[in-house]
């Protein structure tokens, strides 16, 4: 990926800058939705499967250990540091069977009818959104192949976190909010929901849909391992810009997020719940 698309979209930036700790840190939930995905799905041996957004390999290395030899699995991501940490991890699991790329998933180099199965974990907004409201997916996808994913529902134990985030960026958040409405005004669909994700796949031409909601909770032992967590996520994005004002402003941050984190505390450490949506559905 060239410095002029890292340029055109920020985001390529923040998870190049995040890839070396995700899903290494914390509760680890990316790598236990990642797996969730896979056994939900019905994934056979012998497919050929395509895991758009792969990370650092949450959902594909699971998936090929359960197609086996006779299966391939491609796994792309838009950040290359996300391509080298998910290499070296299918690496450590000694896997044959998979591959992974640097490729724009709304500009898949994959020709058409190739793929049994798509996959998708927490990248499924900036698919909808994108360009080709996965025409792409469609497209690469086999007649009556499968396309899932895991979406987040409404966070509930996040609603704090923006009101901090909103003090101390300066509204910034707030923007940022009144833009994603307004993509969600323009699609007229709540894609954080089960009823919403069932319409997004309809309207794109999906059939047989089944679309399911997990609530899991989730441990930090201590609130510097969140904050640490916080660093391998996008949420870097906006640590990045507090603290590209000064470090001052960083500590200040901290403190309140520090301080906001009480209402979390259990016996075992900062408890928060997680929201999934699971959904399954044929091309």
């Amino acid at each position: 990926m060239n410095e002029q698309k890292r340029k055109e979209n920020p985001l390529i930036g923040i998870w190049d800058r995040a890839s070396k700790n995700f899903g290494k840190v914390g509760p680890k939930y990316w790598n236990y939705f990642g797996a969730r995905l896979v056994e939900e799905c019905g994934i056979e041996i012998g497919q050929v499967v395509l895991d758009i957004g792969c990370g650092a390999g949450a959902s594909l290395i699971p998936t090929a250990k359960k197609i086996g030899k006779a299966g391939y699995a491609t796994g792309i991501d838009i950040s290359s540091g996300m391509v080298e940490e998910c290499i070296k991890n299918g690496q450590e699991e000694n896997l044959s069977n998979v591959e992974v790329r640097v490729m724009d998933a709304n500009k898949l180099e994959f020709e058409d009818n190739k793929f049994d199965y798509i996959l998708n974990g927490f990248g499924f907004p900036y698919l909808y959104y994108g360009d080709k409201n996965l025409a792409e997916v469609r497209r690469v996808l086999k007649s009556n192949g499968k396309f899932s994913f895991v979406t987040w529902g409404m966070q509930e134990d996040t609603k704090w976190i923006t009101e901090v985030v909103e003090r101390h960026l300066n509204h910034g958040k707030k923007e940022s909010n009144k833009d994603h409405k307004k993509k969600n005004d323009e699609k007229r669909i709540d894609i954080c929901s089960k009823e919403g994700v069932r319409s997004a796949l309809e309207e794109a031409g999906f059939k047989e849909i089944k679309v399911s909601i997990e609530d899991k909770l989730f441990t930090y032992k201590d609130k510097e391992e969140w904050w640490e967590e916080t660093w391998a996520n996008a949420i870097r994005g906006i640590l990045e810009k507090i603290q590209d004002r000064g470090e001052e402003y960083l500590v200040k941050f901290k403190k309140d997020a520090f301080e906001g984190l009480e209402q979390f505390r259990t016996e075992d450490g900062i408890t928060f719940k997680r929201s999934v949506i699971y959904a399954i559905s044929t091309n």
